[in-house]
């Protein structure tokens, strides 16, 4: 099994540990983590309080003689809320890309459950971070993925894991549906292939029409309309209602003309209306596939 202490080399480091001041940690900016919630928070300080601080925090130091939080913010946030001013900490001097992977990989490593969006930004977080890096692997039929290094570390495909990183995309309605497993994953990654404008388009249609956006129909609306494209209500409709539905709205619309027709034969129409109701009638005809013959007065 995979640990935080073999994966970043920390067991033979165990002279850096050392109880420092919970003052001295700054917390690593714009980590993409949920920290616990005030009850969540309160059972951890009480477990620490009755069994210890199992694993000690992870720090780096930064300027000022003062840290930097990589693994541990909610321990460190209880030791707080037990008014506890030392807190033990292994402290792992590292570059900034390195921090970044240490950060996003004890979370992924830690925590039993990550919501979409945390997985989604943690993953894109430790690409960018290895890409930075600048490592090569292997010869040059076979260059350096950071895709298939991911997947070596989590029970993820390669694939599936580029799926989450490309939801990082989306725009912010539709990550929280994401987050909330409203939208399915095949959905989520589709759509972020889409402009922010189209994507913002869709939302407010499925919002408007309480629709659900299917994968399918992303897909189609990507094939069929350029990323410059401004989509219209016309155009998505066009594309998410089904056969069937548009063949019984025609249905609908034929039936009231024939009801039109069957109410004017009480009084005479002119020569121009029964032309334009005639060529109304064969428009329609053509788009249902409408069999019968409707004969006029």
């Amino acid at each position: 099994m995979i640990t935080i202490e073999s994966m970043f080399q920390l067991e033979e480091k165990a002279l850096d540990l050392r109880e420092l001041d919970v003052n001295l940690i700054d917390p690593y900016p714009n980590q993409p983590f949920k920290l616990y919630t005030e009850n969540k928070l309160k059972e951890l300080a009480e477990d620490i309080d009755r069994n210890g601080l199992i694993n000690p925090v992870i720090v780096r130091p930064i300027d000022n003689k003062r840290y930097q939080m990589l693994a541990g913010h909610n321990r460190l946030n209880a030791f707080k809320h037990l008014e506890r001013n030392k807190i033990p900490a292994l402290i792992k001097p590292c570059s900034d890309e390195e921090a970044m992977i240490i950060v996003t990989q004890s979370n992924l490593l830690q925590r039993q459950k990550l919501s979409n969006k945390e997985k989604a930004f943690a993953y894109k977080m430790r690409q960018d971070a290895m890409r930075r890096q600048g490592k090569r692997s292997g010869s040059k039929d076979k260059p350096y993925s950071s895709l298939e290094e991911l997947s070596k570390t989590e029970k993820e495909s390669s694939r599936t894991i580029a799926r989450y990183i490309r939801t990082t995309k989306l725009i912010p309605e539709l990550l929280d549906l994401f987050d909330d497993n409203k939208i399915s994953l095949p959905t989520a990654d589709q759509l972020a292939r889409l402009s922010d404008d189209q994507q913002k388009a869709l939302f407010d249609y499925s919002r408007t029409m309480k629709t659900k956006i299917k994968t399918s129909d992303v897909k189609k609306i990507a094939k069929n309309f350029d990323p410059t494209t401004q989509l219209t209500n016309y155009d998505i409709e066009d594309i998410v209602q089904s056969k069937e539905a548009k063949s019984d709205q025609e249905a609908l619309l034929l039936n009231e003309i024939v009801k039109e027709i069957e109410r004017t034969k009480k009084t005479p129409i002119s020569d121009t209306d029964r032309w334009i109701i005639e060529e109304t009638i064969k428009i329609i005809q053509r788009l249902v596939g409408l069999k019968r013959k409707i004969k006029l007065p």
